[in-house]
C-alpha cells in the first residue's frame, strides 16, 4: 500500500492512497517552546476522530498519547541502533534514520523493509518528473497503521534535526553560512 502525503511536511498534511482516499489527517498547534501535532483517523465517509497526539517539547521529552495511554518517546522507543517499538500486532519494529531516507524493520532478524518512507521531489520542466511524499507499506503491516503514522511522523522529525545538525556542522567547519539554525523541534525554533 502507498499513502501520498499531501505535503512534505508530515506534521501538516493528509494521507491519501493512490485513488486519493484519505486515510489520516495530521494538524499541528501550539505556541513556543511546545507543539501538538492531532492525528486523526477516517472513521466513515469524511469523518475523522483523533487516535492519536504527538506533543513536543524543547525543554523536556517529547510524549505519545494513544490508546489511552500517555508515555514519553524515551519510555516508547528503545534505542538499539534506530527506534524500536512494539506495534498494535505485539510484534517490535524499528525505524532506521539515515540521512536522505527513512525505513522501518519488522525486529525479527530478517532486515526486510515493511516501510519506505519518499521525500517529496519538484518537477523540473520536462526533464524530470517530481513525485509527492509518500510512504510505502508492507501489505502484512496494513493492521499496525496507526502505530506506522504515529511513530513516521516522531521519526522524520528527528531525522531532518539530525540531517539540519550535519549540515550547520559541515558549513560551520568550512566556513559557509547556511542560514539554519539547530535550536528548536524542526531546526527552526520550531515545534
Amino acid at each position: 500500500m502507498r499513502l501520498i502525503l499531501s505535503s512534505p511536511n508530515p506534521r501538516i498534511c493528509s494521507y491519501s492512497t493512490d485513488a486519493g482516499q484519505v486515510f489520516y489527517k495530521a494538524s499541528k498547534s501550539g505556541i513556543s517552546g511546545s507543539s501538538v501535532v492531532a492525528l486523526r483517523k477516517a472513521v466513515n465517509d469524511n469523518h475523522f476522530a483523533l487516535y492519536a497526539e504527538v506533543e513536543y517539547h524543547t525543554s523536556r521529552s517529547t510524549r505519545f498519547r494513544f490508546q489511552n495511554r500517555d508515555v514519553s518517546v524515551d519510555n516508547h522507543f528503545r534505542k538499539e541502533g534506530g527506534f524500536d517499538s512494539r506495534a498494535a500486532d505485539n510484534r517490535e519494529y524499528y525505524w532506521k534514520l539515515d540521512g536522505s531516507y527513512l525505513e522501518m524493520f519488522r525486529n525479527d532478524g530478517s532486515k526486510k523493509v515493511v516501510v519506505r518512507y519518499r521525500e517529496h521531489k519538484s518537477s523540473f520542466g520536462p526533464f524530470i518528473t517530481g513525485r509527492p511524499a509518500s510512504l510505502e507499506v508492507a501489505d502484512t503491516c496494513v493492521a499496525i497503521l496507526d502505530d506506522i503514522i504515529m511513530t513516521y511522523v516522531y521519526c522524520q522529525q528527528k531525522r531532518k534535526q539530525r540531517q539540519a545538525s550535519i549540515n550547520t556542522g559541515v558549513n560551520a567547519s568550512t566556513g559557509v553560512a547556511s542560514g539554519s539554525s539547530s535550536g528548536g523541534c524542526d531546526g527552526g525554533g520550531s515545534c
